[in-house]
């Protein structure tokens, strides 16, 4: 197999990157919150094994299943794609402007779609499309829930 000399080489490593550190920061939430491994299994319905997976950055943890955990943990979905660096700049900039409203509060419709935007273009080809299946299992979510 030739290479196109133009052609963007897939990183399996940054895949395989992002499953561990979102599989770290899974178990140190969980322990933050003092949850034991196989209530959270059993919460998302998974046998423990798999969820230990997840953990380990061993399997991708599907998009529907990382919402739930996002609730379970309490925190957004993309939390687990931050990060801890980002993390804690974020977390020094929220105490700075802790009496101001965020943006995303107040930002036009138009104005969030352009943040979006902005984020979602500075992603590698992988982190894209996980992100798309989040957002459709998101938005599958919600459209259930108003049944």
């Amino acid at each position: 197999m030739v290479d196109h000399p133009h052609s963007k080489p897939h990183n399996p490593s940054s895949s395989r990157d992002l499953w561990l550190r979102i599989g770290k920061r899974l178990q140190t939430r969980r322990v933050q919150l003092g949850l034991d491994a196989e209530f959270v299994a059993r919460k998302l319905g998974v046998p423990r094994a798999t969820y230990a997976e997840f953990e380990a950055g061993l399997a991708k943890t599907p998009s529907v299943l990382l919402g739930d955990l996002a609730g379970l943990l309490a925190v957004p979905v993309v939390w687990f794609f931050q990060d801890e660096s980002v993390e804690r700049s974020a977390a020094a900039e929220t105490a700075a402007t802790a009496a101001q409203p965020s943006i995303f509060t107040v930002a036009t419709a138009s104005e969030r779609e352009e943040s979006l935007l902005a984020y979602f273009r500075g992603m590698d080809f992988d982190t894209q499309q996980y992100l798309l299946s989040i957002a459709r299992g998101l938005s599958q979510g919600l459209a259930a829930g108003d049944d």
